[in-house]
């Protein structure tokens, strides 16, 4: 017999020990659903005995959440409580059923409402500090983490990085290129990423009810502003998944998740959480492993034992915060499935205008901030995996299946000199962060006209660029055509080749 929640089936021949759990009803987004159908007829057959709840049938929303695997995403729209019960038993009764019309059903649930931890894991920052650009650059995080060494080695070359989090402010000075911006929550500005004329401004609305507005705009800037400066030549997807108020759901994850693979990504950052679990995200974060994408969370918050969701799924790169002492920060939360831990505490009792122990980043307009937080430690070690990968030229074909790459990865990060102890009692330690050892076990980074990495410039980069003219992105592979990192292979790329040609 299914059930409305379960263990995680197997889904394309990969099995999971996660398990999903019953959300609070305070939680649950209603009116949205997300199932995993027995095919086409299943899905069919499922969506015929909803439509006999409402009065529009036509009017139900069918996302696909991962392409060929049957998971969908549900809105049924005239929602209200009574629809909503009779839904649900009418969605138990299509999964009872062995060989029925659903394998499972779950409802959707909102990231960051009445929880400890915010959608963003809770990240908090201080502004008006005055501080600059200058102070952004040389704080102790980027020296933690030997960033200058690491970068004679690798910058993150021909590597995409999908950020999962809110809408970065694309016109702060500190912000890179961003390749593409998905939109999935759509706040309600313009779409001009400026914080004037409509731009990043927020609603004015407490949505989650904790006596702040819009508390988490900025969030997407700071994170995003971390792994440009972690993996500079590294390209940027941006995916908002969480409003101003660092509120998301986990069906909006869940697709999120699969258009970063759709976009190509390596590498999944994801400074967000949650206490429950989900089959849905569940899922696509396993096709994503097994696709050879390395996906990076945050544990959380608390300062205390536990770990959120996703960061708690075996296959995901689970973050924890250090701090300026190279210790583990006191608001981290910390568990057996803590991988390692980045930089993430700004201690603010240094003392005046000392910002030796500050964990900076930006947020709107021009403004720097102090921060703490997994989030940022989280963008961090993204950036930094993102370092490996671009040197990790033929791995996927040559040495290891696709589905070994995320654990190759995370392997290299783990086996930093430096450690830190867990306040368990166990004696439990956790590396810390050093980008240097981790870039230190492979080959340099081949140069930008030297696409393949056999030491010149010659006929068989001129064919991998013409073999990619107009880059459709895919996960599969590293994205080095694209020599000028703006997204596309074209002439300005074809020139840079023939720039470089012959070189050694």
């Amino acid at each position: 017999m299914k059930t409305r929640i379960a263990c995680i089936p197997v889904l394309l021949g990969i099995a999971s020990a996660t398990l999903a759990q019953d959300i609070p009803e305070d939680l649950i987004v209603g009116g949205s659903y997300m199932v995993h159908a027995n095919g086409e007829e299943g899905l069919a057959e499922a969506i015929e005995a909803l439509q006999t709840y409402i009065a529009n049938p036509e009017d139900i929303i069918v996302t696909p959440l991962l392409a060929e695997s049957n998971i969908y995403h549900i809105v049924v729209p005239e929602f209200d409580s009574f629809i909503d019960d009779s839904i649900e038993m009418e969605l138990i009764n299509l999964t009872s059923v062995d060989d029925g019309p659903l394998e499972w059903y779950e409802p959707d649930y909102k990231l960051g409402v009445d929880q400890d931890n915010e959608g963003q894991s809770g990240s908090l920052w201080v502004s008006g500090l005055g501080l600059s650009s200058a102070d952004y650059k040389s704080q102790y995080a980027f020296n933690h983490l030997k960033l200058d060494a690491a970068h004679t080695k690798s910058q993150g070359e021909g590597v995409s990085i999908a950020i999962l989090d809110t809408k970065p402010d694309r016109t702060h000075p500190q912000i890179g290129n961003i390749l593409k911006m998905i939109d999935l929550v759509d706040i309600g500005d313009s779409g001009s990423g400026s914080r004037t004329g409509g731009g990043l401004s927020g609603n004015g609305l407490d949505e989650d009810g904790d006596g702040y507005i819009d508390e988490a705009l900025g969030h997407g800037t700071f994170v995003t502003a971390l792994v440009q400066s972690v993996a500079p030549k590294a390209g940027i997807v941006s995916i908002v998944v969480l409003n101003d108020d660092g509120v998301g759901s986990a069906a909006t994850l869940a697709l999120g998740i699969s258009l970063a693979l759709n976009e190509g990504a390596h590498i999944i950052s994801l400074s967000l959480g949650s206490d429950n679990e989900s089959l849905a995200v569940s899922s696509v974060i396993e096709y994503a492993i097994e696709s050879g994408v390395s996906v990076f969370a945050s544990v959380g918050n608390t300062g205390d034992w536990g770990c959120l969701f996703p960061a708690r799924h075996p296959d995901v790169t689970a973050v924890g915060a250090s701090n300026a002492d190279m210790t583990l920060a006191n608001i981290s939360s910390y568990n057996l499935e803590l991988d390692l831990v980045a930089p993430g505490l700004s201690n603010m009792i240094s003392g005046p205008g000392d910002t030796s122990r500050l964990l900076i980043g930006p947020t709107l307009g021009t403004e720097y901030v102090a921060g703490s937080g997994t989030s940022f430690s989280t963008a961090l070690a993204a950036g930094a995996g993102a370092l490996i990968r671009a040197q990790l030229v033929n791995l996927n074909t040559e040495q290891v299946s696709l589905g070994q790459i995320g654990s190759r990865i995370r392997k290299r990060l783990k086996q930093s000199p430096t450690k830190v102890d867990l306040p368990n009692g166990f004696g439990e330690i956790r590396a810390l962060l050093d980008t240097d050892d981790a870039t230190e076990y492979s080959d340099p980074v081949p140069e930008d006209s030297d696409i393949n990495g056999d030491g010149v410039t010659d006929g068989a980069d001129l064919a991998m660029v013409l073999g990619r003219w107009g880059l459709l992105l895919n996960s599969s592979g590293l994205h080095r055509e694209d020599i000028e990192r703006d997204g596309v292979v074209d002439g300005q790329d074809l020139a840079r080749l023939l720039g470089g040609w012959g070189t050694q």
